[in-house]
């Protein structure tokens, strides 16, 4: 029994044994890596038979990636640094892109105002005010540590004006004092490439254009060239001629000439402007909130006559005492609460320091941004003022006065608190 038990166990292995050697598929006796080695060596006698050079198994290295855009830090120099050191700049700009735009011409005199005599163009264009289409950023692009203010222009038009546009680039260089380092305007546009870098064109006539690219100095004061290139009639060989330089400096006598066509220079201008990013620019008009709250005023008195609008159809509030009242026009530059016409009454001296209380005589109430009300009122004597108050968005109770002037008859505005 014992001897019959083996031989059906011996038989069963033996079965087992060709089972899987016949499912691999292998010669009997082979081995997984004897059969690769055989698979091997029948291909490389069959490259010798065909003649075929052996071709070495060399590793290739891996490709190495594309190195990234160098974008200044933030998205496109998004306006992520404190710009409260340059709020009375900003002030500045706030009030005059406030002014009627006939009013710009004249404002463009000014140093980093020049843009103003064009931009009142694109603002009767776009339909927006104009501190809807003009904005601010802040960021330090120089990499001194200290954030350079930038002011410029929203996109508006798909043609001529399809990317944020710089007016004007200033430094801060001491407690509320700035250095204006870059000045653009329609001839002299300035923008924001993605390689971090400062791209400038323009043009002075048909044959006299120029682009190129510049960084700021570390001090944020000055502008440092990396290239510049322009074009310029020649009046004896009669052609138009390309030159390029490192200094920025319009001048073919101090530049080295290029040998290339006019659509040549074309296309070189294109690839820096496939380059160009639009700035994260905070509008203007969004100043109208903070400017109060720093200082400046948020309701102002006028002269109804030098209003730039109709004024017939305004809420009137008359206080007057006499027959020929001053119709005086209170505009609001933010959203208004609570404003109040007063009477200014006088309290208790305290050696030098005197109370003194606000009496409401007309309440006007609310007031948002952009509308105003008539005020006819009295200005006898040499001493008479006209006195309001109202609190502003952030709950701060705020009273101006408005008084005549003796020597020419404008108003003056003074702060009380």
């Amino acid at each position: 029994m014992k001897k019959l038990l083996k031989k059906i166990l011996v038989i069963a292995m033996c079965l087992s044994l060709c089972a899987a050697v016949t499912a691999c598929d292998l010669p009997f006796g082979s081995s997984v890596e004897e059969e690769e080695t055989s698979s091997r060596r029948k291909k490389d006698n069959k490259k010798k038979d065909s003649g075929d050079p052996e071709v070495p198994d060399i590793p290739q290295p891996e490709p190495e990636p594309e190195p990234e855009p160098d974008y200044p830090e933030g998205p496109n120099g998004a306006s992520d640094d404190d710009f409260t050191g340059y709020i009375s700049l900003l002030t500045q700009y706030f009030y005059t892109l406030q002014s009627p735009l006939d009013d710009f011409g004249e404002a463009s005199g000014q140093e980093g105002y020049y843009w103003l005599a064009d931009f009142r163009y694109d603002v009767e264009y776009s339909g927006k005010s104009a501190t809807e289409l003009a904005g601010f950023n802040c960021h330090d692009y120089s990499g001194d540590g200290s954030p350079e203010l930038i002011i410029a222009t929203f996109p508006f038009n798909e043609e001529w004006a399809t990317h944020t546009e710089i007016k004007a680039i200033y430094t801060m260089t001491g407690e509320d004092e700035y250095k204006l380092a870059v000045e653009g305007w329609g001839r002299n546009r300035q923008y924001l490439l993605n390689t971090g870098e400062f791209y400038n064109e323009g043009s002075s006539g048909a044959t006299e254009s120029c682009f190129g690219t510049y960084k700021l100095s570390d001090d944020g004061t000055e502008v440092v060239w990396n290239d510049f290139y322009f074009s310029t009639y020649n009046g004896i060989s009669g052609k138009v001629e390309f030159y390029h330089n490192t200094s920025g400096v319009w001048d073919a006598k101090t530049s080295e000439k290029q040998d290339i066509t006019e659509d040549q220079f074309w296309e070189m201008q294109k690839s820096y402007q496939d380059k160009i990013v639009d700035l994260d620019l905070k509008p203007l008009q969004s100043m109208q909130g903070i400017v109060g709250v720093m200082g400046g005023c948020l309701v102002y008195p006028m002269f109804a006559e030098d209003c730039p609008y109709d004024t017939a159809n305004l809420k009137e509030y008359d206080i007057s005492i006499d027959d020929q009242p001053m119709v005086i026009v209170l505009e609001a530059y933010d959203d208004v609460y609570d404003l109040a016409l007063c009477e200014l009454e006088w309290g208790e001296d305290r050696g030098g320091e005197q109370d003194f209380t606000f009496i409401p005589i007309a309440k006007i109430g609310d007031l948002p941004y952009g509308k105003a009300a008539r005020v006819l009122a009295s200005f006898p004597g040499d001493m008479s003022a006209l006195y309001y108050t109202f609190t502003d968005s952030f709950g701060n109770l705020h009273a101006y006065c408005v008084t005549i002037s003796g020597y020419d008859g404008s108003l003056n505005l003074d702060i009380w608190y």
